[in-house]
Parts: structure tokens; sequence; C-alpha cells
């Protein structure tokens, strides 16, 4: 299932997979973990990311603290770029792992360097699978 496709059908984004270092900030408490996570990018578009994350706050889980957790992520190419963005957790989603609870997060973006942004991009489109709804065939 993809988090793009069936959350944000219209946007470009790149399929990727590159190490994330994940944390979470609590709204409502005004305070974060600061305990990086280590997660593994999925896709990062233009406006949002979608990563597998093994450890998740409990608050997730409920929709009620939906729009009170944000996250920070750290994404990292082997040449060293690095992508790093704040924003609210729009979408989780529970995968069936039977050995590991891993878990899709969806976030979009609060907080990203738009040059940063625009160039750690286009390295992965690259490495990566681009996906331009808009340049689909009709």
């Amino acid at each position: 299932m993809s988090f793009f496709d069936t959350q944000r059908p219209h946007e470009r984004y790149v399929r990727v997979s590159v190490p994330a270092l994940y944390y979470f900030i609590h709204q409502l408490e005004r305070a974060n973990t600061k305990q990086f996570r280590m997660g593994e990018s999925v896709e990062v578009g233009d406006f949002a990311l979608c990563f597998k994350a093994r450890v998740l706050d409990p608050g997730l889980m409920t929709s009620s603290m939906a729009d009170e957790v944000f996250i920070e992520v750290r994404l990292k190419l082997e040449d060293g770029s690095t992508f790093d963005a704040r924003g609210r957790v729009v979408w989780v989603q529970e995968l069936p792992d039977p050995e590991h609870k891993t878990f899709l997060v969806g976030m979009e973006y609060t907080e990203a360097d738009e040059g940063s942004r625009d160039a750690f991009l286009a390295k992965t489109a690259k490495i990566g699978a681009l996906v331009d709804p808009s340049n689909a065939a009709s």
C-alpha cells in the first residue's frame, strides 16, 4: 500500500529506500522525546514523506492524538547528502510482519528547506522510481 497513492494521489514523489532517523514532538505537552529511532524511507515527495518505523509513540495509534503529534525526520544518502524535515503525522498503518511490529508513517512537512528538498529529490530520483501523476497518460 502506498501513502501517496491513497492519501496524496496528485503529488509527485520518489519511491526510494534510504535510512531515516526520526523522533516525536508532542504539541500538547510541548515536549519532544529527543530519542532518535532508526527507520527507512519508502516515499519522498515535494510536500510529504512516508517511512517505515519499528518503534512508534502509542499516541499515534489513536485518532485523538493525530493533530497533536509532530515528528522530525532526517533522511541520508550514501554520498552523505541529508534532508531534514519537521512535520505533522497524518497517516499510520501497521504492516503485516510476523517477526517485527512495523508501521508506515506518513507525514506532511511543516518545516523543510525547499532548496535542500529539491536537491535531495533530484538525487533520489536517480536511485529510486519517480512517480509523477501529472505526466500520466490520460
